[in-house]
């Protein structure tokens, strides 16, 4: 499926979006689908063994089971994001070494998630412990609750900064820190344009599922 190479605007991005969306989407659903079945079975398992093992011995499980859980994120999460490349890039090597790549690169994907999150995390904690700080020591309550909508807009721009880095981990194998600023140095005069990306294959696929 060929798209517009050229930068486009942020109507077309989201118009390009659909129209390569709904072919996409069959092509990794049984990624999606084989993702959910692990998961549930890991929970179901998991849920089973905490309920009949001994305290300490039921805590080590959980953690097992926590760590366990990141690696089979990060794997089909890679899995999904090499398989989408190859079907926009109509590349039929790269479709069928799905697995294989993904079994290659899944533990630099998780290194990139966890620093991702532990970056956007330590912002929020920052920035809503300030509002709250200044929130008291100015008796108002509409400054902290300001300074913390403030900051959920900086961490949303950042999230938009950060979306290619999980792809170029993936899909070209990047080390994290490189991928990171590769993704900034990509966005960075494009903000809307990726926003529009993020929205057509993150968001709205996100939010039909949660409400599935």
């Amino acid at each position: 499926m060929h798209l517009a190479k050229q930068p486009q605007s942020f109507g077309q991005l989201v118009n390009d979006g659909f129209r390569f969306f709904s072919p996409l989407f069959l092509k990794i659903l049984p990624i999606i689908l084989l993702m959910f079945v692990s998961m549930i079975a890991l929970f179901v398992v998991g849920g089973i063994l905490v309920g009949i093992l001994p305290g300490i011995v039921s805590f080590v499980v959980a953690i097992v089971l926590l760590v366990a859980t990141y690696f089979l994120i990060s794997y089909f999460y890679a899995a999904q994001l090499i398989r989408t490349f190859g079907v926009l890039s109509e590349d039929e090597t790269v479709i069928n070494d799905t697995w294989s790549l993904a079994k290659q690169r899944y533990v630099s994907l998780l290194g990139a998630l966890l620093i991702v999150s532990l970056i956007l995390i330590g912002i929020a904690i920052v920035i809503q412990g300030l509002g709250y700080l200044l929130g008291m020591l100015l008796g108002s309550a509409a400054v902290g609750v300001g300074i913390v909508l403030i900051g959920a807009l900086i961490n949303f721009f950042l999230i938009v900064k950060f979306f290619f880095s999980m792809p170029l981990v993936a899909i070209r194998g990047e080390r994290v820190m490189q991928a990171v600023r590769h993704s900034f140095d990509l966005v960075k005069g494009n903000w809307w344009r990726t926003f529009g990306a993020f929205f057509v294959i993150v968001a709205i696929p996100h939010i039909g599922f949660t409400a599935l």
